[in-house]
Order: C-alpha cells, then structure tokens, then sequence
C-alpha cells in the first residue's frame, strides 16, 4: 500500500481514503489477494481485527454506504512500475457507452464514459500512461521515445477483470467488489515481478502465513516465527518494518521469533 500510494490513489474517482480507509483499503485488498480460496480463512480473527481497527462490526459488510466513481482509473505512474517488454501493447473497446483500455499484459488502464469514438478516445485515454505524448501518431501503431507500442480493438472476452468467487464475496460491498475486480489483474502481476513468483495466487506466498497479531490503540505488531521468512518477500523488502503510519494511526512493527 505504501509503494502504491494507496487509497490515496483512488481519493478522487473513488473516495477510498474518506470513506472506506486505509484499514478498510488493506482489508479490502487481503480478501482480494487472498481470494477465498482454501478452508477456513473466512473465520480467521484476523478479519475481526482488522474490522475493529477501521471502526467496523465485524458482521457489516466491508466498505458498506460507499459510492461508486465515475469509472476506473489506474493511476497513471503504475505501469511504469512493472518490467514492460519492447513492442507493448494496449487494446481498447467501446460497450454500453463505456470505453475500456488495457495493457495487453493483463492488466486494466480505464474503464470511463466514451467521450468520443473509435481509435480516437483510446488515444486520448492512454496519452497519459506514456512518458512522451506519441498518442497523436496516426495509424494503430506509434512510438514513445525509442519504444513501439500497438493500439488495437480488442475483444469482449479479452477485458482483463478479475473474477471474485466464494462465501467471502457476501462480506464486501457490491462498489469495493466492482473496484477490486478492475484493480486485482494489476496487483497480480506486479507482485509477480516484485517476488518474481510465476505461481497463480502471488498474493497467497505475500500474505498467507502462521503468525499473531497484537494490537492496542497505539500499535499493531505482526509476530512470524522465524521459519516464516520467506526469501523473495524479504529481497522485495515487503517484510520491513513500516513504523509510524499515519493514514492507520497506529505504529506498525513486523517481528521474527
């Protein structure tokens, strides 16, 4: 969350950090990342916890009374924070009124009302991704700096949502659902690189180990024992202590026993 400026990121369009906050973002995203998938996670107590410190019972619906936002938006430093290969490519599709832009690595750039037709708007929606404005060139393909990249129609099929499956869907509001599905592909992938994990559920190997969790109003201290290191969680520095954070009011400690 740190590294992605989150839910600062998606103050504007979506008023996370207002209404659902930065506890309610984290929780928000471990059900994602985590997906519900294997047993019993629904009734680990760290879902209590985490309830209890964004100041909600733990049997409302997380992010409940939130207003959806005009649409999707990545923010647009992200890509830039992935490993892109040469020649990357984006496709684009107008439905119901509506267009979607998308890296052909799978991940969603916008989902937005149309505000124009064809090739046109899909310019003018990704112009702010690349580093350089080359979205004027004409023609399906054009260059930012000395890097090609491919501007094409794409197909339905193709929209790189997340699919939100499990008992635990019931326990997130329908908009938090709407927006996880739009951001997840993304996340994947970039946690993918960053522990160079090539496995399906990469935020299972981040998030999905035997641990205790002290709380009180002024701290939160995640202890692992010390088998629980995990090499590519440590050399992404994922496992650092973050100490005062001021968004969750706490001081945030990660401990090896």
């Amino acid at each position: 969350m740190l590294r992605l400026d989150m839910p600062a990121a998606f103050e504007a369009d979506w008023r996370l950090a207002s209404r659902l906050g930065a506890w309610g973002t984290l929780e928000a995203l471990a059900w994602g990342l985590l997906g519900g998938k294997g047993g019993g996670l629904g009734d680990d107590p760290l879902w209590s916890a985490l309830a209890a410190l964004a100041g909600r019972e733990a049997t409302a619906p997380l992010g409940r009374g939130i207003q959806a936002g005009n649409g999707f938006r990545l923010p647009t430093d992200w890509p830039s924070r992935l490993r892109r290969p040469v020649g990357d490519g984006y496709l684009w599709r107008h439905e119901d009124g509506r267009l979607l832009l998308w890296s052909d690595q799978g991940y969603l750039l916008c989902d937005r009302p149309r505000g124009g037709s064809g090739v046109a708007a899909a310019r003018d929606a990704l112009r702010p991704y690349l580093t350089r404005a080359a979205a004027d060139s004409p023609g399906p393909r054009a260059t930012c700096g000395n890097v090609a990249f491919r501007l094409a129609a794409g197909q339905a099929a193709a929209v790189p949502y997340a699919s939100l499956q499990g008992a635990w869907v019931r326990a997130v509001d329908p908009v938090v659902r709407i927006w996880l599905t739009a951001l997840l592909p993304y996340l994947d992938l970039y946690l993918r690189q960053v522990l160079c994990d090539d496995g399906p559920t990469p935020g299972r190997s981040l998030l999905l180990h035997p641990a205790r969790l002290y709380v009180s109003s002024t701290h939160v201290d995640l202890v692992l024992p010390l088998e629980g290191v995990y090499l590519p969680v440590r050399m992404a520095g994922l496992d650092r202590d973050p100490g005062w954070l001021p968004d969750l009011g706490r001081v945030v400690s990660i401990h090896f026993d």
